[in-house]
């Protein structure tokens, strides 16, 4: 925790400088996603407006790592993630039941970095990168192989591949070729419900966590609180 703390401090000094170059037309187009014109990135985009993960569009100030439409494709048909066809496009226009939609919150979540617009040296600098998902929950970023290459490393090692960031709504968005994940396999992902991941988005609607709890099911109620012990007897 106390070395993603630190790289949240150095990386708002960062984020401060890159504040003050925006152009004027930074936000253009950012709410209802059409500044995103990358079409290998479409796929993505619609699964996160289908979760509604980002209500109010793109967001300011993140460094953002987003997997290619053939990378989500290899985890949603036959992958780790359980889905309910072997064609993206159904998967895409189907509804997600709670579980399913929960912890790909938390997937997305995974993400996405609160550490300002950050270039691919400055990521380099530090290594790892905090992400909104919370403090337990870090990337790895290193220089590859190539010139102007570098990898992203997930919880279970696996590494994305990834180049330079461009400039989009104020963020650094990074394009990668692996969908990351933030635990060895899907059903130990946290459940992130929707009011939940808000609050970690922007510290709104916050209430006391409920990470890695099962989604209720229908009906289900509270468990009764125990009856009060009886009184002791009174004395002879």
């Amino acid at each position: 925790m106390r070395a993603a703390a630190v790289c949240l401090v150095l990386f708002a000094c960062t984020a401060a400088v890159h504040g003050a170059r925006r152009p004027v037309d930074t936000f253009k187009n950012c709410a209802n996603f059409s500044a995103l014109r990358d079409p290998r990135l479409a796929a993505t985009v619609q699964l996160i407006k289908k979760l509604d993960l980002l209500p109010a569009g793109i967001p300011d100030d993140l460094t953002l790592f987003l997997p290619t439409n053939d990378s989500l494709k290899a985890v949603l048909v036959g992958g780790p993630i359980p889905s309910v066809s072997s064609d993206l496009d159904v998967i895409l226009s189907k509804p997600l039941i709670p579980e399913i939609a929960w912890r790909l919150n938390a997937v997305f979540l995974y993400h996405m970095a609160n550490i300002g617009p950050a270039t691919a040296a400055e990521l380099v600098d530090e290594g790892v990168v905090p992400t909104v998902l919370g403090p337990d929950y870090n990337l790895k970023f290193a220089a590859g192989r190539g010139k102007g290459t570098y990898t992203v490393s997930d919880a279970r090692g696996i590494a994305a591949n990834t180049k330079e960031a461009s400039s989009l709504c104020g963020s650094s968005l990074f394009v990668i070729d692996k969908v990351l994940l933030p635990a060895q396999s899907f059903e130990d992902i946290p459940l992130v419900n929707p009011t939940e991941a808000l609050c970690l988005l922007t510290g709104l609607g916050c209430r006391a966590p409920a990470l890695g709890l099962d989604p209720p099911s229908s009906g289900e109620e509270a468990p009764a609180a125990p009856a009060p012990a009886p009184a002791p007897a009174a004395a002879p």
